[in-house]
């Protein structure tokens, strides 16, 4: 009955990751209408530095640094020549995504004592190791398949803080880099801006 339940609830979230990769397609498609400047802003940028940008964009979208990581992604595709292209520009922004996310968890390792006597109570990094021994690496999938940068990315912080199996966060961490900008990816040659 338990396992019924799991199966359930892992269909619903994954119904809500492509409800939100839609509808993040749907936003930079509006947002190309609503703010043309910020939108060729970033289609100049991705014409400029081409597939080397493409990486340093995603790198410092998929760390703590805000910068519009997917805007850029669905650009660089809709911007890429042929299919060929297309997969290095996915290739490159899984690399890039997944090197953040271990950037992510070895900050937080390294830098866990001070960060948790200045920022986070000993109650809170409890609270998050709990969450992670229930939830398991789930979170890291889930919330990496989604457009949800400003959620992934403080979870692969804490993922590092709590102590999580590094080899199983990189797995999981590779995994939802890899779904994420592959149906992001096939969803915007189907809506292309």
């Amino acid at each position: 009955m338990e396992i019924q339940k799991d199966h359930k609830d892992l269909a619903k979230s994954f119904a809500f990751g492509i409800l939100a990769v839609l509808l993040t397609l749907l936003a930079v498609e509006a947002l190309s209408f609503l703010a043309p400047s910020l939108y060729g802003d970033v289609r100049h940028t991705v014409e400029q530095w081409g597939v080397p940008g493409v990486f340093v964009g995603v790198f410092l979208g998929s760390t703590a640094l805000p910068f519009p990581t997917d805007l850029l992604f669905v650009t660089a595709v809709n911007l890429a020549n042929g299919s060929q292209m297309k997969m290095t520009m996915v290739a490159v922004a899984v690399v890039a995504g997944f090197l953040a996310s271990l950037l992510n968890y070895w900050l937080a390792s390294v830098l866990r004592d001070k960060f948790v006597q200045y920022f986070v109570s000993g109650d809170q990094l409890q609270s998050a190791k709990v969450w992670f021994d229930k939830y398991g690496p789930f979170p890291i999938l889930f919330f990496g398949v989604i457009p949800s940068s400003p959620i992934f990315d403080p979870i692969t912080f804490i993922a590092g803080l709590t102590g999580m199996d590094v080899k199983q966060f990189a797995l999981y961490s590779l995994v939802s880099r890899f779904l994420h900008f592959g149906l992001l990816a096939l969803l915007a040659a189907q809506v292309a801006i």
